[in-house]
């Protein structure tokens, strides 16, 4: 079984969605610490000035706080703030129309915390992406304070993992050997930014997915996954 890690971000770029497509179980480390000015809570979109930030007020966590303990700020307008900027940008591309209602739905919801708004985002792309990946959370594992390969291998342990793909990044931090030691092998994701129509513009790659679904439509997961012919 095929396992791949990752923090719930906040409407994930593309590749997000291609190490999920590539992996039997995908889980989500919702028991690490938040970090700030990171993509816990914003990702980027597209408009005629170029790139802009989205991103959902939290309160002030203290330092350590886990992504699944943040609560969003008492006077976050998330539909100020994030729906009507996809709206205001969006609404002229070619598959909006097919998505709105849905998007427009979960913003117009009341949100305590932010990993439940992002949990909600996240099962609502993989849905539109046609995605059937099995998803876990880190926080149904028994608790740890294992960092690093230790922690990436317990989850493979738990979940009786023998391969385990990593993001790109694990190439600075996860040891070969120890994989090696638990019969499991260790994998880095092969994903190159993808080049779709855009509105406004030069292409701007590593924004998030919603911009490729907004363009691109049911086409979306072909191309994160490198399958797309146009025809």
């Amino acid at each position: 079984m095929k396992l791949a890690i990752h923090q719930p971000n906040y409407l994930p770029w593309p590749g997000y969605f291609h190490k999920m497509e590539s992996v039997d179980l995908f889980l989500i480390l919702d028991t690490v610490q938040y970090m700030k000015h990171e993509y816990d809570n914003r990702c980027k979109i597209k408009t005629p000035e170029g790139e802009q930030w989205l991103t959902v007020p939290v309160s002030s966590p203290n330092l350590g706080t886990p992504i699944n303990k943040v609560m969003l700020a008492m006077d976050a307008d998330i539909w100020r703030y994030n729906w009507k900027p996809l709206k205001n940008n969006y609404s002229k591309s070619p598959f909006f129309e097919e998505y709105k209602d849905e998007l427009h739905e979960i913003y117009g919801k009341k949100w305590d915390r932010l990993i439940d708004l992002n949990l909600k985002l996240i099962e609502t792309v993989q849905n539109w992406l046609g995605i059937k990946t099995r998803l876990k959370f880190a926080s149904e594992l028994p608790e740890t304070t294992l960092k690093g390969t230790e922690l990436i291998l317990s989850h493979c342990r738990e979940l009786k993992a023998d391969e385990y793909l990593s993001g790109m990044g694990g190439k600075n931090y996860l040891e070969q050997e120890q994989f090696d030691n638990d019969n499991i092998r260790l994998e880095f994701q092969n994903y190159t930014p993808i080049v779709y129509p855009q509105r406004f513009g030069d292409f701007v790659p590593n924004l998030s997915v919603i911009d490729l679904l907004f363009n691109c439509g049911k086409d979306s997961l072909s191309r994160i996954m490198g399958n797309y012919r146009n025809e």
